[in-house]
């Protein structure tokens, strides 16, 4: 499951799953589309209460663990 997952990948999930609101350059963008097909990403309803567009989704969140990438580690 995660081979398919690049490091960069990664990265965006890690970001997406501590709440970044950083802009997506093209690259990013197409990156976080592919995550979210995959299943990794959901995005947030335009103004619900969710501080990002997009939410870690389950299956996210194991991927993450799965490769010791922990959220809010200092």
């Amino acid at each position: 499951m995660t081979a398919s997952l690049s490091d960069s990948d990664i990265s965006i999930l890690s970001d997406i799953g501590q709440f970044s609101a950083e802009a997506a350059d093209a690259g990013k963008q197409h990156a976080i589309e592919r995550l979210c097909r995959n299943g990794f990403i959901a995005p947030n309803a335009p103004g619900g209460r969710a501080k990002a567009p997009y939410s870690l989704t389950a299956k996210g969140e194991e991927v993450l663990t799965s490769r010791g990438a922990g959220l809010n580690e200092a």
